[in-house]
Parts: C-alpha cells; sequence; structure tokens
C-alpha cells in the first residue's frame, strides 16, 4: 500500500499472517511489533529470525574460497620469509584508512618488512597510480598489496609487471567490463569466478579475509585489536550488515565493550561518548566522521599512524586535529550544500531526474556527504562535480533506493574518463564539455528504469504501531535487531490517528517538537532539521494526524521513550 506524506512516500506493509507473527513472538518471547517488523524483513519463521538476530559462526566461510586469496598468502608468506619490502597502498577514505591500519598492524605482527603509502585527496588522486608503483620500485619494493582499491587500477598493473614487481590486489568495488588488471593476485568477490558466497565486504572487510586466511596457514590467532578496525570500516563504509557484515560488527562491539584502543577512546572523547557504550549508530554518525577527516590531513599517512595509535602523544595531537578538522568539514558541507539548492530552487540547474550539478572551489573531501544530502532531499539520483585545473569535473554520486548507480554509469561509460563504485554511490571523472550530455543520457536512463521523480523518496514502513504498545520492553527487545545499518536500518513504524495536543515547540529555528495522544496514551515526537513543519502542526492543533517515526533508541533519561518523526499527514 502506498500514502503519501508531506516528504515521503511511504509505502506500507500488506497484512502480516497474524498467526505467524505470534509464533515468531511466543517462540523468541518478544514483542508483537518487533515480531512483525521481522516477518515483513523476511524472516517468517522463528527459526529464521533467530538466524537473522543472533547471526551463528556458521555463516562464516573459508577465505580460501576467495579467488587468487590462497595464491596471495603463499606470495605474503614468500616475501616474510626472505624479508622482501612490502607496500601497502590504501585510500583516504575511512574504509581505506582502517583496511591500511589492519593490514599493516597483521603484517608487522607476522614479523614482515612493511610499510604503506595513502594518496593525497588533492595531490594524488583515488587510487594506485603508475608514480606510485614506480616510487615503489626505485625504493625496492618487491610486492604491493592494495586495499580498498586496484580493480580499475589497468596502468599502475602495468607497469607493475614492467618493473618486476608483484601486485596483489584487494578491493570490493564491481569490476569494469573491460575486464581485470594484469596483477598477480586479484582477491575481489565481485570477480567473476570467485566462488565465495558472501559479496558484501567493505574494503576492510576483504582484507580481514585474506589475513585471517594467512594467521590460519601460520598457525596463529588474529589480533584482537584487529575486529575493532574491522568494525569501524565495516560501519563507515556502509555496506549491508547481513550475513558474516553482522556477524562480524556484532562480535566488533561485543569486544569494543570489553576493550578499546587509545585512539577509539580519543574519537569518543571529541563525540562526548566517552561514558557510553558505541552502538552501529554512534559509529556511524559520529566516530566515522572524523575519521574521514583523516583523509583531510596534509600527510594522509598520519590517519593510519593515528588508528595504530603506537605514539600516545601523537594519537592525542592528531584526534584533537580531527576533531577540529570534523568541525571545519560540517560548516562546508553545508554551506556547499546550500549553494546547490539555491541553485536549483532559483533553476540555474535544471531539476532532471537525474540531478549533476558542477561547480569551482569546492572540496573533493565534501562532495559525496553534499551528494547524499542533495539525491535524499530532491528525490533523485544526485552527482556533485568540482571542477579540476585540466578541464575535467571530478566528484561523487549517491543513488536513491532501486535505482543501480554504478550499472546506469556503466552505460555512460563512452563519456565517462574514470567512474567505480556501488549500486548507491560512486565516483566519475569526465571532460567539462561533457557534462550536458551526460545529464542528459542518465536523466533517461533513470526514467527508464523507474519511471519520472517527482521528488518523493519511498520510504519503507516496517509496521503500525500504537502509542499503547510504546514501552520500555519494546525498547528492549529492540535492540535484539542490532546492529543497525545499511540493509538493516532501525525500524520504520506508522502511527495512525494521533491528536496533536498542544502548540508544537520550535528548537533553534530547525527542530520541532509535538505531543501527541491517543486513546489514553501520551508520547512526544521530535522532527529535527524539518522547520516546515512546525505551521503544519499549528494548524491542525486537536485534528488527527498520521506519523511515520523511528523509536529513539539512544534517549539518555532512564523511564522515558522519545519518538523521532520522519514523516507526517493528515489522518485519512
Amino acid at each position: 500500500m502506498i500514502r503519501e506524506g508531506l516528504n515521503y512516500q511511504w509505502r506500507l506493509p500488506a497484512h502480516a499472517d497474524s498467526a505467524a507473527v505470534q509464533a515468531i513472538a511466543s517462540d523468541l518471547n518478544i514483542a508483537l511489533p518487533i515480531a512483525e517488523v521481522l516477518y515483513h524483513r523476511g524472516y517468517k519463521t522463528a527459526a529464521a529470525c533467530r538466524d537473522f538476530l543472533f547471526t551463528p559462526a556458521e555463516v562464516i566461510s573459508d577465505g580460501a574460497l576467495l579467488k587468487d586469496a590462497e595464491r596471495a598468502v603463499e606470495r605474503i608468506i614468500r616475501a616474510i620469509a626472505a624479508q622482501e619490502k612490502i607496500l601497502v597502498a590504501g585510500d583516504y577514505d575511512v574504509d581505506g584508512v582502517t583496511s591500511s591500519a589492519l593490514m599493516m598492524r597483521c603484517l608487522r605482527d607476522c614479523g614482515a618488512q612493511i610499510n604503506f603509502f595513502l594518496p593525497n585527496r588533492m595531490r594524488d588522486g583515488y587510487g594506485l597510480s603508475v608514480k606510485t608503483v614506480e616510487r615503489a620500485a626505485q625504493n625496492n619494493y618487491r610486492l604491493i598489496l592494495t586495499v580498498d582499491n586496484g580493480i580499475t587500477a589497468f596502468d599502475a598493473a602495468q607497469k607493475a609487471r614492467e618493473l618486476g614487481v608483484d601486485l596483489i590486489i584487494t578491493d570490493h568495488h564491481r569490476p569494469l567490463e573491460r575486464g581485470l588488471p594484469d596483477a598477480y593476485a586479484i582477491i575481489d568477490p565481485y570477480q567473476e569466478s570467485c566462488a565465495y558466497p558472501f559479496k558484501g565486504f567493505a574494503g576492510v572487510g576483504v582484507s580481514f579475509k585474506l589475513m585471517s586466511l594467512l594467521y590460519k596457514k601460520l598457525g596463529r590467532e588474529i589480533p584482537d585489536d584487529v575486529f575493532e578496525l574491522l568494525t569501524l570500516g565495516t560501519i563507515a563504509d556502509v555496506v549491508p550488515l547481513l550475513d558474516e557484515n553482522r556477524y562480524y560488527v556484532r562480535e566488533g562491539l561485543r569486544r569494543l565493550g570489553r576493550t578499546e584502543s587509545f585512539a577509539l577512546r580519543v574519537l569518543k572523547e571529541n563525540a562526548r561518548l566517552q561514558d557510553k557504550k558505541l552502538s552501529s549508530l554512534d559509529i556511524g554518525f559520529y566516530i566515522a566522521p572524523q575519521i574521514n577527516a583523516l583523509g583531510r590531513l596534509d600527510d594522509a599517512r598520519d590517519g593510519v599512524v593515528f588508528l595504530l595509535g603506537s605514539n600516545k602523544e601523537d594519537t592525542l595531537r592528531v584526534g584533537k586535529v580531527l576533531g577540529h578538522l570534523n568541525e571545519a568539514r560540517r560548516d562546508i558541507e553545508r554551506k556547499v550544500s546550500e549553494e546547490i539548492i539555491t541553485q536549483i530552487e532559483s533553476r540555474q540547474v535544471p531539476l532532471t531526474d537525474a540531478l549533476v550539478v558542477v561547480g569551482t572551489g569546492w572540496q573533493p573531501g565534501v562532495v559525496g556527504l553534499v551528494a547524499s544530502r542533495v539525491a535524499s532531499k530532491y528525490g533523485r539520483p544526485a552527482i556533485v562535480l568540482h571542477k579540476t585545473s585540466d578541464g575535467l569535473v571530478k566528484g561523487s554520486c549517491r543513488s536513491i533506493p532501486d535505482f543501480n548507480l554504478f550499472s546506469a554509469l556503466s552505460q555512460c561509460a563512452s563519456m565517462l574518463i574514470s567512474f567505480g563504485g556501488h549500486a548507491m554511490a560512486a565516483g566519475v571523472c569526465l571532460k567539462e564539455s561533457d557534462v550536458e550530455t551526460f545529464r542528459t543520457q542518465l536523466s533517461q536512463i533513470v526514467r527508464d528504469t523507474i519511471g519520472p521523480r517527482d521528488g518523493r523518496l519511498p520510504i519503507i514502513v516496517d509496521g503500525e504501531l500504537p502509542l499503547c504498545d510504546i514501552q520500555r520492553s519494546l525498547v528492549h527487545d529492540l535492540a535484539y535487531l542490532e546492529p543497525f545499518g545499511a540493509g538493516n536500518p532501525p525500524p520504520t513504524f506508522y502511527v495512525p490517528r494521533v491528536v496533536c495536543t498542544d502548540k508544537p515547540q520550535f528548537f533553534k529555528e530547525r527542530h520541532v517538537k509535538i505531543s501527541i495522544f491517543h486513546e489514553g496514551e501520551r508520547r512526544s515526537v521530535i522532527f529535527f532539521d524539518r522547520p516546515e513543519l512546525y505551521q503544519f502542526f499549528c494548524d491542525r492543533i486537536h485534528e488527527p494526524i498520521d506519523l511515520v517515526v523511528h523509536i529513539d533508541m539512544g534517549n539518555k533519561y532512564p523511564g522515558t521513550i522519545e519518538l523521532r518523526g520522519i514523516d507526517c499527514a493528515a489522518a485519512e
């Protein structure tokens, strides 16, 4: 059932099999609304729900199933034995930084002669370059390991081959149609003929699987602190928290409850979370953005050094810088977003079915975040590009549900200099002169695939939730669904025919809080960054309204339950 809200198109679920939901609730001893959420998410028996909620170790597959993984491990073991110099070539985002730190931590522990290189976002751009390979060869490196990149490094792979440097690529991005680079070994679950059953790893997950196989071959236990890096990178890269990812993040969060690195403690203090047991949402909203700021350091290597935390003074120094960088990033992101929205609203930029915006002076480090905001606001894929000095435009793309961005970019490949990414996020580079043609072609692909855009993003509603069912026991049982993230978002509930009892409260000219009532129950609901709703609720005091909400899992006041509003509409 489809219902139109003020900002979203609500996709309400079909009626559940009440007997099946009751059986799930009874067998697992959980609240009926939580059982209904599980049912609507495809877990229709108690056994299926139990496997999802508690994710047994049996979901873990042998890393040897990854194509080329055993060949790569054998080469690494030879390099360690011969004390050959090994270079880890990473990336400057959270996934790339945590992957680099994980690989460094593991290989140092195994006695490898190892160093690492992260490109500078402004000077070097993304991925492994020919120049990096040449410098590695000049400095007598015989083996290069990429992490979170490399699957499109055709020129760099060819140069490595010419110079006698063995290149092992570990990546999680989809290969291009032209094939694979000519590398010694490629570990990427998306490559053809890779038998590994789970494909949804972040780059840090692929690195972890390779290192796990190495440690297994060496008869050793992987270091406990490696799980922290795996957890941070997996959550931050917004890969689906299902299957193996769910298992590893659950395990990582459990271990973080017992012990955490000095670097993580610094990040928690920056976010004022030092006294809190971290959840996946805490990491996603408060910790990951700080790690993302590592890529904006003048020397990106400081990011890996920070996460490895071998020197407390350096860790504290970089941690303070990160706090300032993250604050500055938020201001820059807000200003660029406002600039783009003003251009769209004033029709300086056409509101096409795929939004393509080009600007001068926009920092490459914020365009992905801005693209996410713009895609969400206008309900269509958004591509935010910044001009370079050589007549090119580069930037980030963010998609919406139901539209595979990587597939669409593949159809536009003839006009792109380079691209790479996933269904929901990608990076592109093209000539500035080709932007209009790119916008037209991509918009046509959107229309052909999912129809013209009307500005409303769909939102999946997990179930109906009467106010009388919102009790502490429900919040307790909701925690079983964690960790929340991509593929397993916090449940979204439909709360019908409630009455706004009082004049709404307005906070910081941005947030609106209302008090609602239904059949003897009263709750408060807060809508963040929705100032336009203030008048909507003022006009409907004592009138029935329908809401879509999340239950606030992070409430700081015991005994209280607050609902976080997502959308609203006059009651039908």
